[in-house]
């Protein structure tokens, strides 16, 4: 099983530091906004490699997202900001529906 996760870390990463400065306010709408930003390219990229190879393993995406939003969360917490739980759980239900929502715009794309 190969997983792909530096890839991943790599894009997260890259769209978190470059979509961070324009996302700036605390409202709810701006999160979701900011999670559409950074994870549905990552699922787009891995839609459309995954449909283009005809590789059917998808977990590597999810768990990179997952554990990327996590430290994210975990540095927050880190500097004692505070944080409304409600939207943590939000933000990390939207971050699977994006990812997959661009999985299959990704998927469907290579038609």
């Amino acid at each position: 099983m190969k997983f792909r996760y530096w890839h991943y870390f790599g894009i997260l990463f890259l769209l978190y530091f470059w979509w961070g400065g324009f996302f700036t306010s605390e409202s709810l709408a701006n999160q979701l906004v900011f999670n559409f930003a950074v994870f549905y390219p990552v699922g787009l990229l891995d839609g459309y490699y995954r449909a283009k190879n005809g590789i059917k393993q998808w977990i590597s995406v999810f768990l990179s997202a997952f554990i990327f939003n996590a430290v994210s969360y975990l540095l927050v917490l880190w500097t004692e900001i505070d944080l409304s739980w409600n939207t943590v759980v939000l933000d990390f239900l939207t971050m699977f529906l994006i990812v997959y929502l661009g999985m299959i715009v990704g998927k469907r794309s290579i038609k």
